[in-house]
């Protein structure tokens, strides 16, 4: 999750009538009195908690909600705190399914232990406040919010099962699968996403420590996956749940499962993914009793694993897995030496335009592996500049965060974002020219918010130059 030092420069107007609609809007709840027949089957975007008014989520009930019945919660995580989208995510599956949708609008990537103590007061209003089904609780996230649900799962031992999105263990010295027993864990991550190594080795811990787990790749980036494969990872649970005879069998449903699972093992095949239709066929043969599956598919699987072309894959897939997990140590040595000097010097900086000109003319190679593992390092670049950067602004360190906002800009050269955080720290730090240059490149790339440059305090020392209010005075 980006640190709140790094501004973002998009949808501010946007933002300011949202919020205004918001505030005169019924859907903003912070009386404890109030009409649930007014909140069914539409997104409330901030119901207050009863014990901390501080806290608030988002919040989706089902159209037939009714106090009398129970009802399933799939509480979730966004690395940002964006309630309404990460709710939106998950509203066709919680239509489909009955779900409860809950998404907190305060907690966002920090402190850990405040994040899971922040959780903790959503958790006990959402129970206290609705009549939940305590066999039927899930939690989901992306990213940092990933991590975090799977952190609050541990500790709660009332949620059942976790979908996992973009990032997998909140870490790895402390948290363990074998905390995990009393889960079910769905994880989903895009082909270009920096994290999906780390998913797919989470995987694997999993099926060796007997947690039982589906793994999705999608075709994407860093970002949450969409609704209908979001609405897959719940029916997935769904069926587990039918499974274990928690809830009632449906043969329609668990026939249909079966189909949509069968149909992602035969497309990966069709796309020559052959990896990835060997695991999800494996899938289809662990969850369903081979009565149900046909012969003709039984027969295809069992070819598939004997071809040779599936054997060349697996040998491609472990080579480009080993030479990802070595670049991605490389480059980490690199950003933790400018930590060290506290400085990009021009040597070393030369050094990251080579390696990311490198990577980045193989992302045109038609989506091979080698492709999406350069999109993945390129977001690992800009992903971890990002992040130093804003731990060098926290300490005060501008010169060591202009260092890796330059990086940021050699992976993001038409993103008005990095340019504009570069020109941020270099202005703090004294670097004008340099900030007037990266400002001028910002406004290049679409930055049309002239009051937001005008009213930054970082520019205060730019702001009675001429290539400054030139600068605005050209923004229309």
């Amino acid at each position: 999750m980006k640190n709140s030092t790094v501004k973002p420069v998009s949808g501010l107007i946007f933002k300011l009538i949202i919020g205004f609609i918001l505030s005169i809007s019924p859907v903003s709840l912070k009386s404890q009195s109030y009409n649930l027949s007014l909140m069914k089957d539409i997104i409330t975007d901030s119901v207050f908690c009863t014990d901390n008014s501080a806290e608030s989520y988002s919040l989706f009930l089902p159209g037939n909600y009714e106090g009398s019945q129970k009802w399933p919660l799939l509480f979730i995580f966004d690395p940002a705190a964006r309630g309404r989208i990460a709710v939106d995510k998950f509203v066709p599956a919680a239509k489909k399914f009955g779900y409860i949708l809950v998404c907190s609008n305060t907690i966002q990537n920090g402190d850990f232990t405040k994040m899971l103590s922040k959780a903790d007061v959503l958790y006990k209003d959402v129970m206290q406040r609705f009549s939940i089904d305590s066999r039927r609780i899930f939690s989901a996230g992306f990213s940092g919010g990933s991590r975090l649900a799977l952190a609050f799962s541990v500790n709660n031992r009332r949620v059942a099962g976790v979908i996992g999105c973009g990032a997998g263990m909140p870490d790895i010295r402390i948290f363990r699968p074998s905390l995990m027993t009393h889960l079910i864990y769905f994880g989903i991550v895009g082909d270009k996403d920096m994290n999906y190594q780390e998913m797919n080795d989470l995987s694997l811990r999993l099926i060796n420590s007997g947690i039982l787990s589906y793994f999705m790749v999608f075709n994407g980036g860093h970002n949450w996956p969409e609704p209908e494969n979001l609405q897959f990872a719940l029916g997935w649970m769904e069926l587990q749940l039918m499974k274990k005879g928690v809830i009632e069998k449906r043969d329609d449903f668990i026939n249909d499962f079966l189909h949509q699972m069968t149909t992602i093992a035969r497309q990966s095949e069709e796309k020559s993914d052959l990896v990835g239709a060997k695991k999800y066929y494996s899938y289809v043969l662990r969850d369903f009793p081979v009565s149900q599956i046909s012969e003709s598919l039984l027969t295809d699987i069992g070819k598939l694993e004997k071809c040779e072309p599936y054997k060349k894959a697996i040998r491609y897939y472990e080579k480009i897995h080993d030479e990802e997990l070595l670049r991605r140590q490389r480059y980490q040595k690199a950003f933790l030496e400018i930590v060290n000097s506290n400085e990009l010097t021009d040597s070393i900086c030369n050094w990251w335009k080579n390696e990311i000109h490198s990577l980045d003319s193989k992302t045109r190679n038609n989506r091979s592996s080698d492709s999406l593992m350069s999109y993945r390092l390129l977001n690992m670049i800009a992903s971890a500049s990002i992040e130093y950067g804003s731990k060098s602004i926290e300490n005060g360190n501008y010169k060591a965060a202009s260092g890796f906002f330059k990086i940021w800009t050699i992976c993001d050269p038409d993103k008005k974002n990095s340019w504009y955080n570069l020109a941020r720290v270099c202005a703090l730090d004294r670097q004008n020219d340099e900030a007037l240059f990266a400002l001028e490149r910002s406004v290049k790339n679409g930055l049309h918010n002239k009051e937001l440059i005008k009213n930054d305090t970082a520019f205060k020392s730019l702001q009675n130059q001429r290539r400054f209010i030139r600068l605005i005075q050209k923004i229309n």
